[in-house]
């Protein structure tokens, strides 16, 4: 797994989870970012932009937490 291309430990087998510091994924991004690039590593690697709230790379926005799952 892939988030914006920084290779993450993954769990759950097929219905898989990360868990990622919220300040950890702001720094990888662009600054008030609205999305983050999300890989499956692998010879077929398919990349999609996940939608973030807006605000979330803001100072202002207090989260406990962000899921980013597929359908």
């Amino acid at each position: 797994m892939l988030i914006e291309n920084h290779e993450v430990a993954v769990s759950g087998g097929k219905r898989w989870k990360v868990s990622l510091p919220l300040h950890t994924v702001r720094g990888w991004s662009a600054p008030a970012a609205r999305s983050i690039t999300v890989a499956v590593a692998g010879a077929d690697r398919k990349q999609v932009q996940a939608r973030l709230p807006v605000g979330v790379f803001g100072g202002t926005t207090k989260l406990a937490f962000l899921s980013v799952s597929a359908p």
